[in-house]
């Protein structure tokens, strides 16, 4: 498993709060998953690799996070 922890500021983080809702827009949102998949893509190659897996030979296709994350992510409160 892989985990990626961010930081916001107080103030960013409180308005993403909009009416009981945790509100991530479009642009936030693809940012911060480009970040985890990346992760997560050179983490499964590297443990590949160490273990002589011929997975590490695989290329993982891209996937198009701007497509997939589109709208808000909206989190009820």
């Amino acid at each position: 498993m892989v985990s990626c922890i961010f930081a916001i500021e107080p103030q960013a983080f409180g308005e993403m709060i909009r009416e009981n809702r945790f509100v991530i827009e479009p642009f936030l949102s693809q940012y911060l998953a480009t970040i985890n998949v990346g992760a997560a893509r050179g983490e499964l190659h590297a443990r590949c690799e160490l273990n002589n897996s011929p997975l590490a030979k695989v290329i993982l296709p891209p996937i198009n996070l701007v497509e997939a994350l589109s709208n808000d992510v909206v989190i009820e409160l």
